[in-house]
């Protein structure tokens, strides 16, 4: 708050949230999914005067685990706050043995 920027757990948060959400959407059903990996690299301060856009991009997955980028910017900036890249995975469908 003295700083008058966003914390950086805060855009860390957003990003696993959103990228998470990407690889769900690209599975095209709702499922439990966990994050393998993620890393973000912070290019700029973001004033907390100004909303965050957040797009996320599924670029690749196979049945259990997905690819994300996304990047974060200030509303309506035309370069990025951050970069992020991840993996997902989600738990693997139970087989007719299993059920």
């Amino acid at each position: 708050p003295e700083r008058g920027v966003y914390f950086p757990s805060v855009l860390l948060t957003l990003a696993d949230a959103a990228s998470g959400v990407a690889f769900v959407s690209a599975l095209g059903e709702l499922t439990a999914v966990a994050t393998l990996d993620l890393r973000i690299d912070y290019l700029r301060p973001v004033s907390v005067e100004h909303p965050l856009t957040v797009r996320a991009n599924c670029h690749r997955h196979t049945a259990e685990v997905g690819f994300v980028s996304c990047d974060i910017r200030a509303e309506g900036a035309d370069e990025a706050a951050a970069l992020v890249t991840a993996s997902f995975m989600r738990r693997p469908a139970k087989t007719k043995a299993q059920a």
